[in-house]
Order: structure tokens, then C-alpha cells, then sequence
């Protein structure tokens, strides 16, 4: 049979619209509901499979005493302040970086500011529940978020810091935070030092795991949003899972890597590796 252009175009619209009826319509924004400990939110959206809410509403919800948006960051104002910055995948809560995700940050609609829940939830020391019949996120709970120079061990945040700046300099935040991951992922296996100093100077057969440790750039000041990456890792953010390896493909074939690690992700110049 000849397969005219005319019934190549009827097939393929006949598959969109076959297409159409089997994937759901995405849910609508108006139809989540937000419960703050039994206070129905205003304004809350799902954007994809995340739940965002207004940023000075949930906050004065959870208790601030002041809370406001000006531009395009927000301020609460209680016993800690609590900041979030439209474009920026974190909230800034008495000193602790908490991450929202690569692909769900803090997002600006008209004058309000739209926050993942979760991570805005975590800032007041409550928990999240969803139902997904309902499209019901219910928080509960607060409490006082323990303060960053209390959680972040200062030698861990030097070196962690140093390491991501100094391998991932250039690289994005996401890039960073997955430097970061591998660093402290080794620091949790049993194959490699236990602290955050000890995997940045482990030396295997003569040779340093790291350059930077080898030729002195580690010692170099880190850039500031490497050590917003620190912190975000410390805090539990992470952009390359269980990744113990990395290396760029441009400038080494690594090839021991290659055959005997369990390729993850290439997040900007970097592959990583189980």
C-alpha cells in the first residue's frame, strides 16, 4: 500500500488525539488544598507534582510575627528569620540552607512568592502530609529550627566548601551540590576515610583522590555559592544520589571508573558515578 503525505498527517493526528485521551489532564492549580495545623491556605498552587504555597501567609500561619515580600524576596520575622528568593532552589531559615530542588524553586506570581511546602514547612520545625485522592497537603506541628552555626560543623563547612569550590568552580548549583554528595557519601562508606577532611586528603597508592589536594587549590577561598552548596549538602540536598565518583569526560577518560562504577548522572562537566 503507498503511504501518501495526506495519510502520514491522518495518522499522526489520529495519535495525538489517541495520545490525548490516555494521559490525565494535569490537576488543576485551584484544586489543592493546603491545611496549616487546621487553617485552610489561600493561594496555594501544584505546579507539577509540587505543592507551592504564598510565603508570608504560610509563614504568619506558622506563627511569625511579621511577614513580607518585597520584589522578589520574602522575609519572616519571629524568634529567627526565614528568607526565600524568587529564581533561588532554597529557603534561608535562622542561618540553615534548606533545599527546594534544581527544578522547583522559589517562583514569583504577581506579588505573591510561591514556595514548595516542604521545605517551607521544614524552616518552623513541622511535617507534611499528602493525600493524593484529595490533593491535601496537611502540616503539622512547629518548632524551633536549630540554628546553622549549632548544625554545621565549622572544620566540615571549611573543607567541604574548599573542595566544591575548587573542583566545581564555573560549574551550576546543582553541579556543586553533586560534588559535594560524593564527598560526603564517601564519608559514609566504609571504603573511604570517616570525615569530610579525611576523604579531601586521602591519599590511595601515592596519589592523591583529589587534584586540588595534590596541587594546593584547595586551600584557595571558596566562592560564596560554593559554600551555599556546602550548606545545602550538610542540610541534606543532594543532585547525584549515592554517587561516589565523578570526573569530567573532556579531560580524562577515567577509564577504571568507566568499567567498574555504575554510571548515575552528568550534571554540566561532570559525570557521576556509583
Amino acid at each position: 500500500m503507498k503511504v501518501t503525505r495526506r495519510r502520514i498527517f491522518s495518522l499522526a493526528a489520529a495519535l495525538i488525539l489517541m495520545v490525548g485521551l490516555l494521559v490525565p489532564k494535569a490537576q488543576a492549580a485551584s484544586n489543592v488544598t493546603v491545611k496549616v495545623n487546621g487553617t485552610t491556605l489561600s493561594g496555594a498552587q501544584l505546579i507539577g507534582s509540587t505543592t507551592y504555597v504564598p510565603f508570608a501567609e504560610f509563614c504568619r500561619t506558622m506563627g511569625a510575627s511579621s511577614a513580607s515580600v518585597s520584589g522578589k524576596t520574602g522575609t519572616a520575622k519571629g524568634s529567627y528569620t526565614v528568607q526565600a528568593t524568587a529564581g533561588n532552589p532554597y529557603v534561608v531559615a535562622n542561618g540553615r540552607y534548606l533545599y527546594t530542588g534544581s527544578f522547583t524553586p522559589v517562583r514569583q506570581s504577581g506579588g505573591s512568592l510561591l514556595v514548595p511546602v516542604r521545605p517551607l514547612a521544614r524552616a518552623y520545625g513541622a511535617s507534611v502530609s499528602w493525600n493524593g485522592k484529595t490533593y491535601t497537603a496537611t502540616v503539622t506541628g512547629s518548632g524551633k529550627l536549630a540554628s546553622g552555626s549549632s548544625t554545621y560543623d565549622s572544620t566540615d563547612l571549611h573543607w567541604l566548601s574548599r573542595i566544591i569550590s575548587s573542583e566545581a568552580r564555573g560549574e551550576s548549583l546543582a553541579g556543586k551540590i553533586g560534588v559535594g554528595n560524593v564527598v560526603l557519601n564517601r564519608v559514609a562508606s566504609k571504603s573511604f576515610p570517616n570525615t569530610v577532611k579525611g576523604v579531601v586528603f586521602e591519599v590511595n597508592s601515592g596519589v592523591y583522590q583529589f587534584t586540588p589536594a595534590a596541587n594546593g587549590s584547595i586551600h584557595d577561598s571558596p566562592t560564596e555559592e560554593s559554600v551555599i552548596a556546602a550548606k545545602l549538602v550538610l542540610d541534606g540536598a543532594s543532585a547525584a544520589s549515592d554517587a561516589l565518583y565523578f570526573f569530567n569526560p573532556s579531560k580524562t577518560s577515567a577509564s577504571w571508573i568507566v568499567r567498574n562504577r555504575t554510571y548515575l548522572v552528568t550534571i554540566g562537566n561532570h559525570a557521576f558515578y556509583r
